[in-house]
């Protein structure tokens, strides 16, 4: 359903944002 497919870009989305903040915290230091 569109929810579903919603709450997967989601949950995905939250995974790509953080994995990406923490590389760039990473490279930073």
């Amino acid at each position: 359903t569109i929810g579903t497919l919603t709450d997967v870009g989601f949950l995905w989305f939250r995974e790509f944002y953080l994995e990406s903040s923490r590389v760039i915290q990473v490279n930073r230091i």
